[in-house]
């Protein structure tokens, strides 16, 4: 019966939850309020985060025109084979960004521009305009550590890079914007806030190749920004079952897990659908997508040297506020954390945590089994969609690409026996975790 009170509730409530929903909520609660801090602020009001890109300041406009031109010369369709020749083309495309970059930017004017904002100014750089220019100079930053597009091995091999400092100095502005530490894009800068107000791809990095690759990275990219604008009723539904449960309001904490799982349900199949054939084509997207995104270079920190990856979808916060209420443990270590994934994102990601009531659940109340019960038919969801993801992963990274030795954008190049030519096992590595991650979901 109370399952049957709640798909009731839960059929009124999916087809009406929208953002404005989420930001009308009249409650005071912790996740709430974290959540809507995180929309105000990092989104600019929106979720996914708003970006624009025409509203730079006039010191920053020179960096997009950069980009611009040097979009047409990183990618080639048909990536040379010796090294030596691609050593070439890498050390002049280099040259050339840093030749744009010493003429047209003005260090001064950027330093200023920045300034204001981290000392809360926000007249003349408002926050979506930010967040383009946040994705601008991680785009940049990635152009410049590959070089070529598809990536290649000359460049995998290197560890260590000198980067421009007009390059080098906004971004350490940005890391302490968002409180990051990775010298590294991520989700958010280099997907999400890189499609402009009409889904198209601001920057690039298949400008002029076939339409095929172009679709392809266009497609990959909105599979994480859709993910996020389909998550909303989630974050919401969170929040009233969170909210309900404290008020021991169990019935209306139901039909909200319920809600939860539904709307789950909706944005993996999605994601089910969108991350293969014929969307993201499996020997596009080794090749011409997902190199870029990597990064593979050792810095040096206070401790020990560190190596940097790239981008991952488990940066986005659906996985991050879902294996929070589910109170699954998280896939990231603090350090990992703080590299690539905002404070504003880790801040709702932990008060869910906080506030996940699963483990508080009695064996004894029929009220509770219920609650319990609609908990592990997410986590089942959640199970299936690892599983095959685990599959299709392995499946994408091992299409062929000569011209490079196995990698990942999350973990670049890949620790195994690649190096002799054995690129199978570099896979086993990528299975092994996500062999972990599938038994840690319960």
């Amino acid at each position: 019966m109370n399952l049957i009170l709640a798909v009731v509730a839960v059929l009124v409530l999916v087809a009406i939850i929208g953002l404005e929903d989420l930001k009308a909520l009249k409650v005071r609660h912790d996740v709430h309020s974290t959540v809507m801090a995180m929309i105000n602020d990092e989104g600019a009001g929106s979720w996914p985060p708003r970006a624009t890109h025409d509203e730079f300041p006039p010191a920053l406009r020179a960096y997009r025109q950069i980009y611009a031109a040097m979009a047409p010369l990183l990618p080639t369709a048909n990536p040379s084979l010796d090294d030596e020749s691609n050593k070439i083309r890498c050390q002049d495309f280099r040259s050339r960004m840093q030749t744009l970059l010493s003429e047209k930017v003005d260090m001064m004017a950027t330093r200023s521009a920045l300034e204001a904002v981290q000392s809360g100014n926000w007249d003349t750089f408002p926050r979506d305009a930010y967040n383009g220019f946040y994705s601008c100079i991680a785009c940049l930053r990635h152009a410049y550590r590959w070089a070529s597009n598809p990536v290649l091995r000359v460049t995998q091999e290197e560890k260590q890079l000198h980067f421009p400092l007009e390059l080098d100095m906004p971004w350490s502005y940005i890391q302490r914007r968002f409180d990051i530490t990775s010298p590294s894009g991520n989700i958010m800068s280099n997907v999400i806030c890189n499609l402009d107000s009409y889904g198209q791809i601001v920057y690039p990095i298949n400008e002029g190749m076939s339409d095929a690759i172009r679709s392809t990275e266009l497609a990959w990219c909105h599979i994480f920004y859709d993910s996020e604008t389909m998550a909303i009723p989630i974050y919401y539904a969170i929040i009233q079952a969170i909210i309900s449960f404290e008020r021991g309001d169990k019935k209306s904490c139901l039909a909200h897990i319920e809600t939860v799982s539904i709307n789950l349900r909706k944005v993996l199949l999605n994601l089910y659908e969108k991350m293969n054939d014929p969307h993201v084509a499996r020997a596009i997207w080794v090749r011409h997508i997902s190199g870029v995104h990597s990064w593979g270079l050792t810095h040096e920190t206070d401790g020990s040297p560190v190596e940097y990856g790239g981008l991952s979808g488990s940066q986005i916060l659906l996985f991050l506020a879902v294996d929070a209420f589910l109170g699954i443990d998280r896939y990231h270590s603090d350090d990992q954390q703080k590299r690539h994934i905002s404070l504003n994102l880790r801040n709702v990601a932990a008060t869910i945590r906080r506030y996940s009531f699963r483990k508080l659940l009695s064996e004894k109340s029929e009220d509770d089994i219920a609650l319990e019960n609609a908990f592990q038919r997410m986590v089942k969801q959640l199970r299936s969609f690892r599983a095959v993801h685990k599959v299709r992963a392995v499946r994408y990274l091992s299409a062929p690409a000569p011209e490079r030795v196995p990698m990942t954008a999350a973990l670049s190049v890949l620790p195994s026996q690649a190096e002799e030519g054995i690129a199978a096992d570099a896979f086993k590595f990528v299975d092994r975790l996500l062999t972990k991650r599938l038994n840690e979901t319960v």
